[in-house]
């Protein structure tokens, strides 16, 4: 709901930036609070900003995007069924040899209850 109502003033991609700006004040706040130091090596930066890349930035403007033409509650089933398409694509790029009895009981729960 929140994306839907950002759309209505700001483009998706400052939706994007606001929702990745706002977590990263969050996360260094915390590392503020705790003493945790910003790690120096670009390596593990490297690391991070290809994993935020993929599993924050992207997904977050896919979604502000499509929050223009789609109502909220399609795109909030539409983001519940993360976890599911997360196992079939472990499997397809073999990352995981095999489903457990839990995977296969959630998935066998979860994708005729999205249908």
């Amino acid at each position: 709901m929140w994306i839907k109502l950002a759309d209505r003033g700001f483009s998706p991609v400052e939706v994007t930036l606001a929702r990745l700006a706002a977590g990263a004040a969050v996360l260094f706040a915390v590392m503020l609070v705790r003493r945790d130091k910003v790690p120096r090596s670009p390596r593990l930066w490297a690391s991070i900003v290809t994993a935020a890349l993929f599993a924050n930035a992207l997904p977050y403007l896919l979604f502000a995007l499509a929050e223009q033409t789609v109502s909220s509650s399609t795109a909030g089933i539409i983001n519940a069924t993360t976890p599911l398409w997360t196992v079939i694509l472990a499997l397809a790029v073999r990352h995981q040899k095999s489903v457990t009895r839990w995977q296969a009981a959630g998935l066998a729960i979860g994708l005729p209850g999205e249908c």
